[in-house]
């Protein structure tokens, strides 16, 4: 019960005094949600693939990074850069990846 009640006091911290991070671990969440319903929808009926929950969750992963990406640059404190240079491979694989699925849908759907 500890352990619950230390996570919902620590969401309502972040909602409250950290709402653009609340906001990022929010899509990030539902980006992963959206990837895994992919999967087994793409695994269960290929006629219809189910590519949107693909494209949906890359919009998410791209938003986030971008959120992320302005957030840090505009606190730019003397911490190390790691936060940046994740955002950053996150932004550039889910940007290729829904530039490969929207020049050849046919082959990676």
């Amino acid at each position: 019960m500890r352990h619950w009640q230390h996570w919902w006091e620590r969401l309502q911290w972040l909602v409250q005094y950290d709402p653009p991070r609340f906001i990022e671990s929010l899509m990030l969440g539902l980006a992963i949600v959206l990837l895994l319903v992919w999967q087994v929808v793409d695994s269960n009926d290929k006629l219809s693939g189910g590519w949107a929950y693909l494209v949906l969750s890359l919009g998410y992963a791209i938003g986030s990074a971008l959120s992320i990406l302005v957030r840090e640059t505009l606190i730019s404190m003397s911490r190390d850069r790691t936060t940046i240079v994740t955002a950053l491979v996150l932004l550039s694989t889910s940007s290729y990846v829904l530039c490969c699925i929207f020049i050849n849908p046919n082959h990676y759907l």
